[in-house]
């Protein structure tokens, strides 16, 4: 995929950056001016869920992006916060994605594949961002809630389906979790009893709680459809305002053009009213049950005072509750046990699966060893067992040598999507000459990329100048925004 031209629009101004196919340099002479934004803006244009940079929100800007995918199709992306759209620039026919709902479907048609699990890790090959980046190996974060997992990847890759296994694993980890619970809730339990500080409590007060509890069980359905219809009247809003933005207009068979907005679509003011309308229902109900909330949580209040009770407090009374439960601590540590046995050979499963393409392991252990080796990474760092690609012994890696061989790492995800799938992504470096590498290390890092990835486009974000032919330089003086048109 080739990244071809950048519009970012903010209100009446808008910038424009044009990319080579091959090299490019976003460059500034100081830091803090532009550069990892410009980058992450490329990638929220491309439908990932990227945060916002200090002083940029990229939600209060329109992006085009021009792409050419690796089969020659060219599209342009538009963007707005959660709308997206993907012109086809063949026969100018748009389709429409609401994100982060849609992002699966938006991007099997750019990086064109349908794989989940390429799709859900594709980030990580392709960049490099400056803070977590330099340190991300084979899983964890990418950027924001982004995340990468090596054995999904390779998944992925070998077309290898483990979806039913993790559907199972993740019902087990969650009934693990509620099972520690209940230990933790019946060692609390114990303590307690052994106290003998159990309070109880007037049936009066009960009684009032359980009215309360009621009206809140009813209550929060009706909070959930007030959320709906809010959301519905907000796309509708947001709906009339694009259309109002386009300035289309229909042509009627006596040939007068017709403007294309809220007063001309059929129904759309009555379809508004509609909505508002059951909103300040939902609303009136909900306003009721908080009046009647309120009015016995006021009854307890007096009668605690008319009766000159003594006050309860929170743990007081959480004690008490606590206390009338029954748990057999036996047989939930027995439970935990079995859960954590199936848990364990789920994941035997898994990882036996994810194994089982032995060319795809082996290709993948060859490239990092060897870029590792080229890059000056000394053998012992790297193991000869290719299991060393799933390795979480991140420790007795520091400094250059750990970031050397992440980049290995990166570079060996991106030559397994080109040779197995047939996938160019761009590469998009964020200050690589930072993290402890010297100038060396990068002409090395360099001299692979030209060699070996030359049918990929290059971005390179940094203060350094960089020998390349053909660099194409983007230059920003003293910000992102500088010289809108």
């Amino acid at each position: 995929m080739r990244l071809k031209e950048f519009n970012i629009i903010f209100g009446f101004f808008n910038k424009t950056f044009k990319f080579s196919d091959s090299y490019n340099l976003i460059h500034s002479k100081q830091n803090s001016v532009g550069k990892t934004t410009l980058l992450r803006a490329l990638l929220y244009a491309l439908g990932f869920s990227i945060p916002n940079t200090k002083n940029f929100k990229f939600e209060e800007c329109k992006f085009e992006l021009s792409i050419t995918t690796d089969s020659n199709q060219e599209f342009i992306i538009k963007r707005q916060d959660s709308y997206c759209y993907l012109q086809n620039k063949k026969d100018n026919t748009e389709k429409y994605f609401s994100l982060p709902a849609n992002l699966q479907e938006l991007q099997e048609i750019i990086f064109e594949t349908n794989n989940k699990n390429i799709i859900e890790n594709i980030l990580a090959p392709m960049y490099v961002d400056q803070e977590k980046g330099w340190t991300l190996l084979n899983r964890g974060v990418v950027i924001g809630s982004i995340h990468f997992n090596i054995d999904k990847f390779i998944q992925g890759i070998a077309e290898i389906d483990c979806s039913s296994l993790y559907e199972e694993l993740s019902y087990i980890e969650t009934q693990i979790k509620k099972y520690r619970s209940m230990l933790s809730i019946a060692k609390y339990q114990n303590q307690i009893n052994k106290l003998n500080q159990v309070i109880e409590y007037d049936s009066y007060n009960d009684k009032m709680e359980k009215e309360i509890a009621i009206l809140e069980f009813e209550k929060r359905p009706l909070i959930i459809e007030q959320e709906r219809l809010n959301n519905v009247l907000k796309k509708n809003l947001g709906f009339r305002n694009f259309i109002t933005d386009m300035k289309l207009h229909v042509i009627d068979d006596n040939g007068n053009r017709i403007p294309v907005n809220e007063k001309t679509i059929e129904g759309f003011k009555d379809n508004i009213n509609y909505i508002t309308a059951k909103i300040n229902i939902v609303n009136a109900k909900i306003s009721n049950i908080d009046k009647k909330i309120k009015s016995y949580k006021q009854k307890q209040t007096k009668e605690n005072l008319l009766f000159q009770t003594e006050t309860e407090s929170i743990i007081d009374k959480f004690d008490a509750d606590i206390s009338k439960i029954n748990i057999d601590y036996i047989s939930v540590e027995r439970m935990i046990s079995n859960l954590e046995k199936q848990k364990t050979k789920l994941k035997a499963e898994i990882n036996n699966n994810t194994k089982s393409h032995n060319k795809l392991i082996v290709d993948l252990h060859t490239y990092i060893s060897d870029y590792a080796k080229e890059m000056g990474v000394d053998e012992g760092y790297v193991s000869p067992s290719n299991d060393y690609i799933f390795t979480s012994d991140l420790k007795s890696l520091s400094g250059a040598i750990f970031h050397r061989i992440v980049f290995a790492f990166r570079l060996a995800y991106i030559k397994v999507l080109e040779n197995y799938k047939q996938i160019n992504l761009p590469i998009i470096l964020d200050s690589p000459r930072g993290k402890e590498v010297d100038d060396l290390n990068i002409n090395k890092m360099i001299e692979i990329l030209k060699r070996d990835f030359s049918n990929h486009q290059l971005f390179i974000a940094s203060i350094y100048n960089y020998n390349i032919d053909n660099l194409n330089v983007i230059e920003l003086k003293n910000c992102l925004l500088e010289n809108f048109k």
